[in-house]
């Protein structure tokens, strides 16, 4: 219940056009919910732009096995 007032909440703050900043490990709210993504680790940007722009970058379907990409050797 909470993941979706917390949901809620975020649509009807971008709807006012605020900027809100996430940060969360869970890749499936991510993608619902961003319009653009940082992918840090370490300190170190690996990826900064929108999950299309990833998505189409590692030519994967969804932005977990995209982060993934991104980290294999």
């Amino acid at each position: 219940v909470s993941l979706i007032k917390l949901k809620e909440l975020i649509y009807q703050e971008k709807a006012k056009d605020k900027i809100i900043l996430i940060t969360s490990h869970i890749m499936s709210l991510v993608e619902e919910l961003a319009d653009e993504v940082v992918f840090l680790l370490e300190g170190n940007i690996y990826f900064q732009g929108t999950i299309t722009e990833l998505k189409s970058k590692t030519a994967t379907e969804d932005l977990e096995h995209a982060i993934a990409t991104i980290l294999a050797p």
